[in-house]
C-alpha cells in the first residue's frame, strides 16, 4: 500500500525568517539547472519560459528552535476538539446531498473525510497563500537531496501545462501543500476530483471538490468503509520490542495471546479476518493503539502518527454528532 511518496538562528518574540544552507546568490544558477530538469521531464518550453520569470526565493518563517516535547495527551485534545466537530457537522449538513453522493461513490465513511479536512486546514480558515513553484523550487534549493523537491515542481509545471490549473490557482502552505485538503502537488495531481462536474478540481474554495478529493485520495489507498481506524488498547509492559510498531502485524487472537486488551479491559474482538500493528508513539508509558488498514491509509497523506491520531479521534467525536 502506498503509492505516493513523499537555518540561521535569531532570539526574538516574533518569528524569524530562516537564511538558506546556499548562498542566495546561487538561486538563478539552480533555476537554471532545474530548467533543464523540467525539459528533461517533457515539460514544453512555452511552459518553462512562462512560470521560471516568476520564481522568487521563498524565505519561510519559522519559530525559534527551542521546541517543547510532544505529547498525545495534550496534542490530542488541542487538536481533536469538539469545536472542529461541530463544524464538521455544520459544513456536513450544508452540503448532506453532495457529500453523501461522493461518500457512497468512493466507499468512504464522510466522518473521515471530514475529519482530515479538519486537522488539514482547519475546514479552510488556515489559507494557502503562496505560490507551490516557488515554495518548493525554494526548499529544492535549500536541500542537500532535492529529489523530492524537484518531482513536485515539475509535477506543478505538469498541471499547468494540461491546462488543468494556473500557476496562480497552484498556491500552497510554507511547506508546499495545497489547498484546504493540504495535498501535495503529486498526490493531488493523482487523486485531484472535480466533485461537482464544473471542470476544476478546486481544493482551495469548492467544499464539493474538497470532500470529493479527499474521498478518493483514501479510496485509492485501498480504504475500507467495512471498518474502523483502530482502537486504543492496553498492553503489558513485558512486551517485545520487536512486536511494536507498524512492521509487525498480527491478528486480534494473536495480541490477545500476548496480553494486550480493550482500553477499558476488555477482550479484544474475535475476527480473524484482519491484520493489525500495535503502535506506542509516546513509548511504552504513553497512549497504545492497534491500527488497521485504513490507519495506514490515512498515513500515507498525513504521515505523521499525531496528525492520522488527531484525524482519527477527531473522526470519533463527529460520529458521536450521528454523523458516520
Amino acid at each position: 500500500m502506498g503509492r505516493f511518496g513523499y537555518i540561521g538562528g535569531c532570539l526574538m518574540i516574533s518569528l524569524c525568517i530562516t537564511a538558506y544552507a546556499n548562498d542566495t546568490a546561487d538561486f538563478p544558477a539552480f533555476l537554471k539547472k532545474l530548467q533543464q530538469q523540467s525539459k528533461d521531464a517533457g515539460i514544453d518550453d512555452a511552459t518553462i519560459n512562462a512560470q521560471f520569470p516568476h520564481l522568487k526565493l521563498f524565505r519561510r518563517a519559522a519559530a525559534p528552535t527551542t521546541e517543547k516535547v510532544r505529547s498525545l495527551e495534550s496534542y490530542l485534545p488541542a487538536e481533536a476538539t469538539e469545536q472542529r466537530a461541530v463544524a464538521a457537522k455544520s459544513l456536513y449538513l450544508a452540503h448532506k446531498k453532495e457529500f453523501d453522493v461522493l461518500a457512497l461513490k468512493y466507499q468512504v465513511q464522510p466522518r473521515f473525510v471530514l475529519a482530515f479536512w479538519g486537522i488539514s486546514s482547519d475546514y479552510g480558515e488556515r489559507e494557502s497563500l503562496y505560490s507551490v513553484l516557488s515554495v518548493m523550487a525554494s526548499r529544492a534549493f535549500e536541500s542537500q537531496q532535492p529529489a523530492v523537491e524537484t518531482k513536485e515542481v515539475i509535477a506543478a509545471l505538469k498541471l499547468i501545462a494540461q491546462h488543468r490549473n494556473t500557476a496562480a490557482e497552484l498556491l500552497s502552505d510554507s511547506n508546499g501543500l495545497l489547498g484546504q485538503a493540504r495535498l501535495s502537488v503529486s498526490v493531488y495531481r493523482a487523486c485531484g476530483t472535480d466533485g461537482d462536474n464544473d471542470g476544476k478540481a478546486d481544493v482551495w474554495g469548492n467544499p464539493i471538490d474538497v470532500f470529493a478529493t479527499i474521498a478518493h485520495c483514501l479510496q485509492s489507498q485501498g480504504w475500507d468503509s467495512s471498518q474502523t481506524w483502530g482502537r486504543q488498547v492496553r498492553a503489558p509492559a513485558t512486551l517485545k520490542s520487536t512486536v511494536i510498531g507498524e512492521q509487525y502485524l498480527a491478528n486480534f487472537a494473536h495480541w490477545q495471546a500476548v496480553g494486550v486488551r480493550r482500553y477499558d479491559g476488555a477482550a479484544l474482538p474475535q475476527r480473524k479476518d484482519m491484520q493489525m500493528s500495535l503502535i506506542m508513539p509516546d513509548g511504552i508509558n504513553g497512549r497504545q493503539y492497534l491500527i488497521y488498514d485504513n490507519y495506514r491509509a490515512l498515513k500515507q497523506f498525513q504521515h505523521d502518527d499525531y496528525k492520522v491520531l488527531a484525524v482519527v479521534h477527531l473522526s470519533e467525536k463527529i460520529k458521536a454528532l450521528q454523523i458516520d
